[in-house]
């Protein structure tokens, strides 16, 4: 380095020699200690000589050191393993478990016990309704039988219990047509109903009619409530009642056997139904007066 300062020195020398000079004792000068009243050296009041910095040699080889960039260490790729979520079945279930009807619950022994706390519930109930709309009563002394429910459940539901409404159940007898429909307002106005089926504007195959409806009590368990005409009611309970016992009786073994009802099978119940639908006919007939 000092070697370098030597040469340009020299070089400087040849340039200017009285501007060396000058500026060599302006440097050995002694400098005043700071504050404001000391003579500061002027360094632009220089001679009109200029310096040509272009002509002689360079300012020198250029001494950058080394380019010393490391070498590049890159760590070694981790991917991350792909983690697919296990994929989750949803469990079959049976109409036992999942129950798809109005009740909560397809097991038959829970129903059972729902219905008894209902039924009570359900006989106040009907003596309230009965009451304010001139009906009759009709509360049966104990729960469906059990095995009449289980034929309903493999016959009708398909061995799912969950429909079954009726273990707990009442009724409410009527004179007139117009009373009927006075107690369906009645239900309506004070209890959840469920389901209701007006078979007296739309009659079942054997001619039947009520009103049939699906009532939830306060404990969840639901109800069979049906609204009679009295005219109606008498035929049920006689001769419509024998005709409905030969019909459920042969489809109810039809099912149980697995097998598709036989022609003669069919024909009884066509018979069943016609003789079942002209007495319910003249019940309706006459209640109404043929209106």
């Amino acid at each position: 380095m000092d070697k370098l300062l030597q040469n340009f020195g020299d070089w400087l020398k040849k340039q200017d020699p009285g501007y060396i000079e000058k500026a060599l004792q302006e440097l050995k000068a002694p400098r005043p200690s700071g504050g404001g009243g000391g003579a500061s050296v002027n360094t632009h009041s220089t001679p009109d000589a200029k310096v040509d910095t272009n002509a002689g040699p360079k300012d020198g080889p250029k001494t950058d050191g080394p380019q010393t960039d490391g070498p590049r260490t890159e760590g070694p790729k981790t991917e991350t393993p792909k983690t697919d979520a296990p994929k989750t079945e949803t469990p079959k279930t049976d109409a036992a478990t999942t129950p798809k009807g109005a009740q909560r619950t397809g097991d038959i022994e829970q129903l059972y016990k729902e219905a008894a706390v209902a039924q009570k519930e359900l006989s106040d109930a009907t003596l309230d309704i009965a009451g304010k709309t001139g009906g009759k009563p009709i509360i049966p002394e104990k729960l469906k039988g059990r095995e009449r429910a289980m034929e309903k459940v493999t016959v009708e539901y398909k061995g799912d219990a969950s429909r079954l409404t009726d273990l707990a159940r009442a009724s409410v007898e009527y004179k007139k047509l117009e009373d009927v429909y006075k107690g369906l307002d009645l239900l309506k106005s004070k209890y959840e109903i469920v389901n209701i089926k007006d078979r007296f504007s739309k009659p079942t195959s054997a001619g039947y009619r009520d009103i049939l409806l699906t009532v939830r009590m306060s404990n969840g368990h639901v109800c069979e409530v049906q609204l009679h005409l009295e005219q109606i009611l008498s035929v049920k309970g006689g001769e419509g009642h024998h005709l409905y016992e030969i019909i459920r009786s042969i489809e109810a073994t039809a099912a149980k056997e697995g097998r598709a009802l036989t022609k003669a099978e069919l024909d009884k119940i066509d018979w069943a139904n016609g003789e079942s639908r002209r007495l319910y006919n003249e019940a309706i007939e006459k209640a109404t007066g043929g209106n």
